[in-house]
């Protein structure tokens, strides 16, 4: 007698068969896939499995045949993509080290079939998305952490399932900080901040703690930096310290528009770049007084912060504006201040 799972394997996989969409036969002969035939980096069994059942799944759609047909080489020559099979593994292995291995034919593979992936193609923006199917990434990120394998496949090709992408921004405040940040910074080849969500409550509650101190007693100067306990959070696991700036505004209620540099926290921080050209003007090495003076403009525009969060204590005169950024900037190293912040 054959066991119950057996007999239990066969039945959903005859079921699978069958409830498979049609495609049409045209009785002309099909030549296998010769990406099957090359050589590749390793993949481990759990991740070449989600993979596998990716591929099935795309093979199951209707637009199957036209996606499988051969691009002419004049739509595709000036186009710098991924050529391996399917782009996920790419992005896996490049995710895993690959493109930097020290093996000679990995690395010769990586950069002729994996060049997206491995940073070589001109630098554009790319869209924040899910490389698998919905329901595939679904899976991941249910497995995301039983192991470091399973951890860096969702991190690679499901960003958008696991919460990674930005959420649009749609509040008028931050839309002001993020745009005036960013206008700043395009100024000085920094790329362009994402709108950082917990960044933006971290940064309003450490401004309602600001005014409440200060309500309570009007003679101590409001603007004191936080601690750096309370500007470290867990961030994809990792405990990541926060720069941070601060602005007080009496006059009218904080925000990030206007081009007067005494009531626009943007303008006035950006205002010290001519602090930093008198400073380092002659290849002058940084100094602690230095970041002191200067240190909100070059957070701005410090190329290696990828996202901001701005809050505040409340939507009126005499409130406090503070601002979170992820990385932190202002490494205490001249030669960072070099690499990151250019005039």
């Amino acid at each position: 007698m054959r066991p119950l799972v057996t007999l239990l394997a066969f039945y959903f996989l005859v079921v699978a068969v069958k409830s498979a969409p049609a495609e049409e036969e045209t009785g002309e002969a099909v030549l296998p896939d010769p990406n099957r035939g090359v050589e590749t980096p390793e993949l481990p069994e759990e991740v070449e499995e989600i993979l596998l059942e990716a591929r099935i799944k795309e093979a199951e759609g209707p637009e199957d045949r036209k996606k499988r047909e051969a691009q002419p080489a004049e739509e595709s020559a000036d186009t710098c993509e991924d050529l391996y099979r399917d782009e996920c593994s790419c992005r896996y292995w490049a995710a895993s080290g690959l493109c930097t291995a020290t093996n000679r034919f990995t690395i010769d593979f990586m950069h002729t079939e994996c060049q997206k992936s491995c940073g070589l193609c001109p630098s554009t923006e790319e869209e924040c998305t899910d490389f698998l199917a919905q329901q595939v990434c679904e899976r991941v990120k249910t497995y995301q952490e039983t192991s470091q394998e399973m951890k860096t496949l969702a991190e690679a090709c499901c960003n958008k399932t696991i919460g990674r992408c930005p959420e649009p921004v749609t509040d008028e405040f931050a839309q002001h900080c993020l745009e005036a940040h960013n206008e700043k910074r395009a100024r000085h080849n920094a790329p362009p901040l994402t709108w950082d969500p917990m960044c933006a409550q971290e940064a309003a509650r450490y401004a309602k703690k600001l005014k409440a101190e200060y309500d309570a007693n009007p003679r101590r100067y409001p603007l004191i930096h936080s601690s750096r306990a309370e500007r470290t959070w867990a961030v994809n696991g990792k405990n990541i310290v926060h720069g941070e700036s601060l602005y007080w505004t009496w006059s009218q209620a904080p925000d990030c528009t206007g081009s007067s540099k005494y009531k626009n926290p943007i303008e006035a921080w950006y205002a010290e770049k001519s602090d930093y050209k008198r400073m380092r003007g002659r290849g002058q090495p940084v100094s602690y007084r230095g970041i002191r003076l200067y240190g909100h403009f070059t957070q701005m525009v410090w190329k290696n912060s990828g996202s901001v969060g701005c809050g505040r204590s409340d939507n009126k005169p005499n409130n406090i504006l503070v601002c979170y950024y992820q990385k932190t900037g202002n490494v205490y190293q001249t030669a960072a201040f070099n690499r990151n912040v250019e005039i």
